[in-house]
């Protein structure tokens, strides 16, 4: 996936040049509570809440016309919990472990190395408060990992989850909709599926293939290094510029091709620990969008990308 880089509003936002979403800057002032972790039912309130004001100061409260009436009126009151694509956009992943928070610290500052909730999660159990369950995403700016979360109205049977809180605001016309419940606005292009069954995003122009299965073998899953060769080695549709993804340009392919509940192999390098790189899965109705990185001799599944 192609950054394009930041532009700082001179506002306490930046907007990112890719996207187009913008973001609050400072990961230890009022748009982000001050830096204090919430659950992720108080931090979807939080953003829904907030408001920046006329003269650039933010509050959380649930009348935003009084609280910027003597801080020249409201300047923007539509900010939101970032879906996971939006979120995972963010990581810096070429970081290590002595550089601090994965994120750009030219343009944030302050952000945690901890988990940061998303708006993307799956909702499953009866409807009764008591054993309703939220299974909602969260990405760690301490390694980039995207874990999952159980939480519920009702904590009494497990203990509250706190995670940290970056607000969003914006229609983003290149990040394809998360696939989740109640999902953030997102692109609305879709997607095409031609006679060959290869996928196009039609908000980034990515074309990906099926899972790619192997002649005479019993199973699809293969090492790191084998996934690399057959991506460089394949003619699949009379092309020859078939590659692995980065791990950025597989989570965004998520709910955009067809579904595939298994890990997949992306390009990407984990540059805290050698011999390993990162994958995702694709599509579990449990573990949909979790990324990690493992060992490069751990055999997962395989998917060709190429651009239009």
């Amino acid at each position: 996936t192609p950054l394009l880089g930041w532009q700082d509003n001179g506002d306490g936002t930046i907007n990112d040049l890719y996207t187009g979403l913008m973001w609050p800057q400072n990961g230890a002032g009022l748009a982000t509570n001050n830096g204090q972790p919430l659950t992720w039912f108080a931090a979807k309130d939080f953003c829904e809440q907030l408001v920046m004001c006329g003269n650039n100061e933010f509050a959380a409260t649930t009348d935003p016309v009084a609280a910027c009436a003597d801080k020249g009126g409201i300047k923007y009151d539509d900010w939101r919990l970032p879906n996971f694509k939006e979120l995972a956009l963010l990581i810096k992943y070429q970081k290590t472990p002595n550089d601090g928070a994965m994120i750009d610290g030219r343009y944030f500052q302050n952000i945690t190395a901890g988990k940061y909730w998303s708006a993307s999660y799956k909702h499953f159990g009866p409807p009764d408060f008591s054993s309703e369950i939220w299974r909602a995403r969260s990405i760690s700016f301490a390694n980039g990992y995207i874990d999952i979360n159980n939480v519920r109205l009702d904590e009494t049977s497990v203990p509250f989850v706190y995670n940290y809180v970056l607000p969003v605001r914006g229609n983003s016309a290149i990040v394809s909709p998360s696939g989740f419940d109640k999902p953030a606005t997102s692109c609305s292009k879709g997607s095409s599926t031609d006679a060959n069954n290869l996928t196009t995003d039609l908000c980034t122009g990515l074309i990906e293939s099926q899972r790619i299965s192997f002649p005479g073998l019993t199973s699809s899953n293969i090492e790191w290094w084998a996934a690399i060769r057959e991506a460089a080695s394949s003619t699949l549709a009379g092309y020859t510029d078939w590659r692995l993804p980065n791990i950025r340009e597989l989570l965004m392919s998520i709910n955009v091709g067809p579904s595939d509940s298994s890990f997949h192999w992306a390009i990407t390098p984990d540059y805290q620990t050698s011999g390993q790189h990162w994958w995702a899965d694709l599509g579990n109705l449990f573990t949909t969008a979790q990324s990690q990185t493992t060992l490069d001799r751990i055999p997962y599944y395989l998917k060709l990308f190429r651009r239009q």
